[in-house]
């Protein structure tokens, strides 16, 4: 047996019940109520073990009774088993709320860094839903000066829970944070362990537990209907982890905002400045991108953050360009994905020493990412003066197929490789566009496609012959002479030859095969 409520949980009145919870072997009714009234006034759910067992691992009584442990509560006698059907509750709720984030969010799961304490409230806020009147208890249970002491006690379950699944390698375990693996989302295994049931059902199967179980008199009946009359008329505050649970999530770098709705006032803020400043936006780079550039002030120079839109209509460019490139790549085109891919690398990439830029924000259900401006001159304008003969310093194109080479001796890709993508600044390259970045993609790929893509419409043959030789030059320093040689195959010039002219076609191939001759550095 075991006390539960306010009792336990510290917000008791001096009427308050006792409530007792007693579990007893081969209980025909399954879960019932009984009130004894005395000296101090008992409330006693009964309930069958195999039944509280089952509740906790299939909800099969819409877990009225096995709820009790989801909150502190205070074993008298039977501890371990106690334990045993808390901890098997909170795996299967743990698992559930997974799910649902997987559902909600895909690929970029992985990203979000979830306290344990989140799946405790995120379920209390549930089960409100389902039970109104059960609202006033939490907020007593987990404000005032017992809070900290009863978060503790239920949150504990919850970690033993979740170091099970990490076990299981359906999750990393940190100290303050779980995250999902990229491996179990794209499997799917929370999804079929989780024998997720519809909020709808379960509650309906909660009230006609209820129901049978408090079989009662007419007086037991009045004296629950005045208290929570008593508890609907008495204001409580809520606090924000109950409100909104998803607030305790975190990601490595920036901000977490899940609704747009004031994310640009968070930005500003995090940036120091206030949201009374004048902002001013520009669209950058080609017609068909979705970047904007956010200038706070008057200055003319003083442009903050970058904008991208993942869910803008524009992105459905990368449907187009998979009819397009049919024979040699395939783009992601999901936004979630897309927006994964592109923080993931970012952060990736900066830990091998390439340039990206600072994520500020991430503005989840909106598919937006907000990073730090970068001052600098666009690689696809130096790519063109280098053409066109108009420069003769080829070294950031140079420096940049050494990036690249980089990448590539990691297991990276970065999908898109065009110059425009790319920034040179007084730091070095900043690689600012990586939403098709992978560490499963083709290398030869993005050779082959800077290089065409860099010449296209263009009769230059002695520029795109010079541009071809010194970016391979700089890949060289670090790549491998077998992925060039790769790039040389025909699938990857059918996407680009329409627009390149024959002339500049047999010097870039000419170039890439020279350079493909040469010994690769070990």
């Amino acid at each position: 047996m075991a006390l539960y409520g306010s009792q336990v949980a510290g917000y008791a009145r001096d009427d308050s019940d006792y409530d007792l919870l007693v579990v007893l072997k081969n209980y025909r009714e399954r879960a019932r109520y009984k009130y004894i009234h005395g000296t101090i006034n008992l409330s006693v759910l009964l309930v069958d073990s195999d039944a509280l067992s089952k509740d906790a691992s299939t909800a099969s009584l819409g877990e009225f009774v096995v709820g009790r442990l989801l909150n502190v509560y205070q074993p008298i006698l039977g501890s371990d088993f106690f334990w045993e059907v808390e901890v098997a509750y909170k795996r299967r709720v743990a698992m559930e709320l997974l799910a649902e984030i997987v559902a909600s969010y895909g690929d970029f799961s992985s990203e979000l860094l979830i306290p344990p304490a989140y799946f405790l409230f995120e379920k209390l806020r549930k089960r409100a839903a389902i039970y109104p009147p059960a609202l006033y208890s939490y907020a007593k249970t987990y404000t005032g000066p017992m809070k900290e002491r009863n978060i503790g006690f239920s949150v504990e379950g919850f970690s033993d829970a979740l170091d099970d699944l990490a076990a299981q390698g359906l999750i990393l375990r940190k100290a303050d944070h779980v995250r999902l693996l990229e491996n179990s989302i794209r499997r799917g295994q929370l999804a079929k362990l989780s024998q997720l049931a519809t909020s709808t059902a379960r509650g309906l199967r909660q009230y006609a537990v209820h129901s049978s179980a408090g079989r009662v008199g007419l007086g037991v009946v009045g004296r629950e209907a005045l208290s929570k009359i008593r508890r609907t008329r008495e204001a409580v505050e809520l606090p924000l982890e109950l409100k909104n649970p998803r607030s305790l999530w975190r990601i490595e770098e920036g901000a977490l905002i899940l609704d747009g709705g004031n994310w640009r006032e968070a930005v500003l803020e995090s940036l120091g400045h206030g949201s009374h400043e004048e902002i001013r936006t520009e669209h950058l780079g080609e017609l068909y991108n979705v970047t904007r550039v956010y200038a706070v002030g008057k200055d003319a120079k003083s442009a903050s953050f970058v904008v991208k839109y993942f869910r803008d209509l524009r992105s459905f460019k990368w449907a187009l360009l998979n009819l397009w490139t049919l024979t040699a790549k395939r783009f992601n085109m999901s936004p979630l994905a897309r927006l994964h891919r592109q923080f993931r690398a970012s952060l990736d990439l900066r830990r091998l020493g390439v340039l990206t830029p600072e994520i500020l924000a991430v503005v989840l259900n909106d598919r937006i990412l907000v990073t730090k401006f970068v001052q600098g001159e666009n690689l696809g304008q130096i790519v063109s003066d280098i053409i066109r003969r108009r420069t003769t310093d080829t070294s950031e194109v140079n420096r940049y197929g050494e990036v690249l080479a980089l990448l590539h001796s990691v297991g990276y890709t970065v999908g898109d490789t065009k110059g425009s993508n790319a920034i040179h600044s007084q730091e070095g390259i900043y690689l600012t566009d990586l939403e098709q970045a992978s560490k499963e993609g083709d290398p030869a790929w993005d050779i082959a496609e800077f290089l065409y893509f860099s010449c296209k419409l263009t009769p230059q043959v002695s520029g795109s012959r010079t541009l071809t030789r010194t970016f391979l030059e700089g890949y060289l320093r670090v790549g491998s002479t077998e992925i060039v040689r790769k790039a040389l195959h025909l699938k990857y010039l059918a996407p680009f030859q329409p627009f390149l002219t024959p002339q500049v076609t047999q010097a870039v191939r000419k170039a890439m095969r020279e350079a493909a001759t040469r010994v690769s550095v070990p």
